[in-house]
């Protein structure tokens, strides 16, 4: 019985009663627990543990719980054999919450289920795949209840039964990651490393490093850091070596792209082997490839170019400006954001001969140029960054805004323009609008576009507005906005519910530290620091010491690993002592709604974009 039989059913039934007939798409979630069993007893059927067993499973999927339970019993009841009943009641209690319940019970139907397979010899090895549900599932509950061991033992046994499963692989090397089980994790990727696979000739360890060879899952961060903890960097690097040719060999030039790029991070963070990591990356530039940046080796390009940018800013800077190997270096970086324009029909002595792009890169050009004193060079390069985080800013897509906040951090920071940057991350800190409301609110949703059409309105539809000019402090707030919560208050109280709830003050940082601190995070935070050799970052959703790099890209640091960074004791080569940092403000209350903290005062968001239009001429 499923949702489908369950809604023809119903159509028949209707159909024969002279009833308004019922659309073929009806969720099942909508139909009632009475309904449900209205319509599993109207065909008569003989109410056998499997019927109850059936009709249990629509009901836990259309989530009456309580009444699946309540079938399950039934169905267990009639027949003690039915292990498939007994597993059903099992992923009942899991979806209640009762997970000591749920696992207590999903061992009982391993026992029923072991018990059928002595039996018929056939069913355990057809019926494979429900053991591996019943360990993962399992393995998650067991998670739930922040039991570890219990976790890792059951997804142990559900990759016993399916090996090669590359998201199993993955999620059981975060968990021995998380719980420092460095040796544990070298352990099992040794075991794969040995693993053949007869159909491919090469090992379950190349198959799954090959899978996760992009930098959005946390795969290599794990690896990098368990070998370094074990002291078996050199396994590392022959897995990725191994890797790019199995890649090569099958001719997956995507694939082998990326691990040509990962082969040229470890080469430079670990060897420290500049020069060689700089060999491995202009490969992969000088290798042709599809058009769409979207593909594999694109992404490696883009990738590449990244780092490749950093180097050659450091040794243009230490070559030093007018040098001929300054010159070349720029020459290359020109080259990196496919800039160059020397050849244009219209070029004359007045404009600038390049037309720029919103290339990572180009930022690292228009870098070097500021501290050269090629300012005009400079500005271009900046400007088409500063009107993409604007378009971010004012378009009708809320979700993006935190992007646009983000795009103008990092451009202000290369130009230097230090008033305009410390805005940039008040607006990445707490607001307003990101306060949790027990009622829903007419405002949820509002982006920084909206929130600039509704000042602009109010502006428009105001009588006798007066002149102000461009020093003048803020309109005070409406009658309406005044009678909000205080924005500094830490604590509110309801009438109904005299709890004390605490402002936390997150925000929309999403910075992680890219050195080694050793500070505990959420299992879930682990994937949002890709290409980190240190998988224990420590991540910032509201204010907090944070140094950010002012010449490598989105690279920062918390205290502890800043002071790594100046002395040149991190074990891995990333940044470097001679760069300078700014350190993020802390602020300590939330902002008002729609407004930006800019030179110490509070103004309108609309009125900073618009003087950061008027600054960059668009």
């Amino acid at each position: 019985m499923n949702t489908h039989i369950t809604t023809r059913w119903l159509q028949i039934k209707r159909a024969k009663e002279n009833l308004d007939p019922i659309k073929e798409d009806i969720p099942l979630y909508s139909i009632e627990a009475s309904r449900i069993l209205e319509v599993a007893e109207w065909p008569e059927y003989e109410k056998t543990g499997l019927w109850h067993s059936r009709v249990a499973r629509v009901l836990r999927e259309a989530g009456h719980l309580d009444e699946a339970i309540t079938s399950f019993e039934k169905a267990l009841k009639l027949d003690d054999s039915l292990w498939l009943a007994q597993g059903g009641l099992a992923i009942s209690y899991a979806a209640r919450g009762e997970y000591e319940k749920a696992l207590e019970t999903m061992k009982n139907t391993q026992a029923k289920f072991r018990k059928a397979a002595e039996e018929d010899p056939e069913m355990d090895k057809n019926l494979k795949s429900f053991s591996y549900d019943h360990y993962k599932m399992q393995g998650e509950w067991n998670m739930e209840l922040g039991n570890t061991d219990g976790a890792i033992e059951q997804f142990k046994g559900a990759l016993k039964i399916f090996p090669r499963n590359p998201e199993l692989i993955l999620r059981l090397l975060v968990i021995l990651h998380d719980e420092n089980k460095y040796q544990e994790i070298m352990d099992m990727l040794e075991e794969m490393r040995v693993d053949v696979i007869p159909e491919t000739g090469f090992s379950r360890l190349v198959e799954v490093t090959q899978r996760y060879a992009f930098d959005d899952e946390p795969f290599y961060s794990i690896v990098v850091h368990s070998a370094r903890e074990t002291g078996r960097l050199e396994f590392v690097k022959d897995n990725i070596v191994t890797s790019l040719k199995a890649a090569r060999k099958d001719a997956k030039v995507g694939v082998a792209g990326l691990l040509q790029f990962w082969l040229g991070l470890f080469t430079y963070r670990h060897h420290r082997d500049v020069h060689r990591a700089v060999h491995i990356w202009e490969q992969i530039m000088e290798t042709s490839f599809a058009s769409q940046t979207v593909s594999s080796l694109g992404y490696a390009r883009i990738m590449a170019a990244i780092q490749l940018s950093i180097v050659y800013f450091d040794k243009a800077v230490t070559a030093g400006k007018g040098t001929i190997e300054a010159d070349l270096y720029i020459h290359k970086l020109e080259n990196l954001s496919k800039q160059r324009a020397t050849d244009a029909h219209d070029l004359t002595a007045e404009k600038v001969p390049f037309v720029f792009s919103t290339r990572d890169t180009t930022l690292v050009l228009g870098l070097l140029y500021r501290l050269f004193g090629n300012d005009k060079e400079a500005r271009e390069c900046f400007r088409s960054h500063i009107k993409l985080g604007n378009d971010f800013l004012t378009d009708d897509d809320p979700t993006n805004d935190w992007q646009g906040f983000m795009k103008l951090a990092d451009v202000l920071n290369f130009a230097d323009d230090i008033p305009n940057l410390d805005a940039s991350y008040s607006l990445l800190g707490p607001r307003a609008e990101n306060l949790k409301e027990d009622s829903d609110s007419e405002d949820e949703g509002e982006d920084v576009g909206e929130i600039i059409d509704e000042e602009q309105n109010k502006e428009e539809a105001s009588e006798g507005k007066k002149e102000t000019n461009k020093d003048a402090r803020p309109t005070p707030l409406s009658t309406e906005e005044a009678s909000e919560p205080a924005l500094a208050e830490v604590a509110t109280e309801d009438a109904t519910d005299k709890k004390e709830e605490v402002d936390d003050l997150e925000g929309d940082m999403s910075y992680g530290c890219d050195g080694i601190c050793n500070v505990s995070i959420r299992l879930s935070d682990i994937f949002r620091g890709p290409i980190t050799d240190c998988c224990e970052q420590r991540h910032w959703s509201k204010p907090d010491p944070l140094h950010m790099c002012r010449y490598c890209l989105n690279i920062a640091f918390c205290d502890d690993c800043i002071k790594l960074v100046k002395s040149d004791e991190l074990p891995f080569l990333i940044c470097s002592p001679k760069h300078e940092f700014y350190d993020v403000p802390k602020v300590t209350k939330r902002l008002t709604k729609g407004m930006v903290l800019f030179k110490g005062e509070e103004i309108p968001v609309k009125d900073w974009l618009d003087g950061l239009r008027k600054q960059w001429d668009f």
